[in-house]
């Protein structure tokens, strides 16, 4: 039986002094944002680019670190 992997990127960043929004530095596409969760116990946004694909499996991953449903998550296939 083949193992399946699955990528999440991630990415941390500092505050930016002059205002900049970091999802202006993520892509030209639209992105949603979404606070952590209080509980976590640590400030931070989860950035997430819309799409119209089926919601992929670990969505549910993000649900729990946002502490609610995020909407139009999508997987994308990467060439070989």
């Amino acid at each position: 039986m083949a193992k399946c992997y699955r990528r999440l990127n991630l990415f941390l960043a500092k505050p930016l002094g002059d205002g900049q929004v970091f999802a202006d530095l993520l892509t030209d596409a639209p992105v949603d944002t979404y606070p952590m969760a209080d509980r976590l116990g640590f400030d931070g946004v989860l950035y997430v680019r819309k799409s119209e694909h089926k919601r992929p499996s670990w969505g549910s991953l993000l649900d729990e670190i946002a502490g609610r449903d995020i909407p139009d998550l999508a997987n994308r296939v990467l060439p070989r």
